[in-house]
């Protein structure tokens, strides 16, 4: 069994095969266009029924105030945790393996592959986050963030890390892992 420092470890080095830290950039950079800031909190409503378009099935967490999607029949627990606050989606990915949670926030985990396996991206965002004005952005932040996570579920499926497998799978050799 692995401990928790080793399971993270291996978390970033499954992001960094996936180019996360580059794609998560990416997605980042393009929802801010122009520099223009993020708008104000949309309607419950209007957020429900954008994330009713992943096809994923979420809960709300009042006290915390964020969406839970989790994938079904795996060990330990894998998911993502999503606030919507003032036109900014924070993914949160939840990642539980026998030694403990090793998830982070997506843009913390980006920034810590980026640390550990480079090239070193800009600092700027400090803290990398998409942004969205209105519910068709919204929608479309929600797709390429869900797409990325799907990308990293199937590859921390494979790798057999949130049993505690110490060995690497590859990447892509879990079955399909919607919700």
């Amino acid at each position: 069994m692995q401990d928790k420092n080793a399971a993270h470890e291996r978390l970033l080095g499954l992001l960094h095969r996936l180019d996360f830290s580059r794609r998560w950039y990416d997605l980042c950079a393009a929802s801010r266009g122009g520099g223009r800031p993020p708008a104000r909190d949309l309607p419950a409503a209007e957020q429900e029924a954008a994330l009713a378009t992943t096809g994923r099935a979420f809960r709300f967490g009042r006290r915390e105030k964020f969406y839970a999607t989790r994938e079904a029949g795996v060990p330990g627990e894998l998911g993502v945790n999503l606030v919507l606050r003032l036109g900014v989606a924070e993914f949160i990915l939840v990642a539980r393996v026998p030694t403990g949670h090793i998830g982070d926030p997506f843009g913390l985990l980006m920034r810590k592959a980026d640390q550990r396996f480079g090239p070193v991206l800009s600092e700027a965002p400090v803290y990398p986050e998409p942004w969205y004005q209105g519910a068709a952005e919204l929608r479309w932040v929600l797709a390429e963030g869900f797409g990325l996570y799907a990308e990293v579920a199937t590859a921390v499926l494979a790798s057999g890390l949130l049993a505690g497998n110490a060995p690497d799978a590859e990447p892509g050799a879990a079955a399909d892992c919607g919700a």
